[in-house]
This record gives C-alpha cells, structure tokens and sequence, in this order.
C-alpha cells in the first residue's frame, strides 16, 4: 500500500511473517530532513520495524545528481552507524565498498556473481564469496546492515533479493539496508 509517496511492504517468509518495511526512494542529494522525519513517522506510527532508504541515480523528474554516489554514501553513513556492525555488500564486484566499509568495522562480508571479480577482491580482503543475492550462505539474522550499490535492477527476481536480505538482517531497530539503483521505474515495471 502506497500513503503519500512512501510505501510499506508486509511479506511472508518461509512459516513466519515478516514486520512491515517501509520503502523510501530518492536522489538523498542530500536527504531532506522531510524524509527523515517521514521515516520516523513510519516507524511511530505505523509499527513499521525498518525503513529501506533507496537512493535513485538518475530520477526521472529532475536533471543529473550533483553529488557523487560515493558523497552520497557519506551523508547517508550519518544516520547509520557502522562502528562494529556486521555488513554484507551485495554485488561487492571487485569489493571497492567492501574496503570503505573496513574503515568502520572489520566484520564485513561481500557477495558477487562472477567468480573473476570474487577472485580479483578476494586476493586483498576477506570474506568475500560467490554467490547470488537471493540466496545468501548466511544464517538469518546474521547482519546489521545490507548494502547494495546498483544491483537488484540485475536480478532475475528483486523481491526475492529483498526477502533475502530482510531474513539476513538482526531482529532489532538497528538494523539497516542501503540500496542504490538508477532503475527504480524499471524494478516496478518488472516484479
């Protein structure tokens, strides 16, 4: 259901229901305290557990962002602390977020596709695997956060990355996803 411009999504998995997650999507160039206090909103008033913030790339009704992915990575670091947390990178590629993300923390772990990019990262961090995100080698509530750069518009099935990483994530309010796509009309064209 759609309220406003924000969403919130209620799934099942596997015998167990899973809590809303509110869905929020934007450029962030830079987050406007309105969306901030909307996603609080969500978790106030709708018992929503988690709020997804998805950036887009390139939204359709305004020109080319004016801040990098990686600056707007930073200004989203703001509102979720990394020191100490568990992170998974989904489509680590060469593992260039993995590397940011050890700055904060050194339990973090990245997953790619193609086994020439696993090879390629894995020669210089740890923890890296082959593998797809909608079937992730972690047990559920494994991670704190789950990291995403420019990957679910790639999958076969995108609601089954995100049921993936929704069951990835620790049962608690601390837990965050970051997703950024430039394909935001085309994954809801195409789920």
């Amino acid at each position: 259901p759609a309220r406003n411009g924000w969403c919130w999504v209620t799934a099942t998995y596997a015998d167990r229901a899973v809590p809303p997650i509110g869905v929020m999507g934007g450029t962030f160039d830079p987050i406007p305290y309105g969306h901030l206090r909307l996603a609080e909103e969500m978790v106030e008033g709708l018992s929503v557990e988690q709020v997804l913030f998805i950036p887009a790339g390139q939204p359709p009704h305004r020109g080319a962002s004016r801040t990098a992915a990686r600056h707007r990575l930073e200004m989203v670091r703001r509102f979720v602390d990394l020191e100490g947390k568990r992170i998974l990178d989904v489509g680590c590629g060469i593992g260039t977020y993995v590397r940011r993300f050890r700055q904060y923390t050194d339990d973090v772990h990245g997953i790619e596709v193609e086994p020439e990019r696993v090879a390629e990262a894995s020669a210089e961090l740890p923890n890296i695997v082959c593998a797809v995100g909608e079937a992730l080698p972690y047990p559920d509530g494994h991670f704190d956060l789950v990291f995403s750069n420019e990957v679910i518009e790639h999958v076969a099935d995108p609601l089954a990355l995100l049921r993936a990483v929704r069951a990835a994530l620790r049962e608690r309010p601390q837990a965050r996803v970051f997703f950024e796509t430039p394909c935001v009309r085309w994954i809801l064209r195409n789920q």
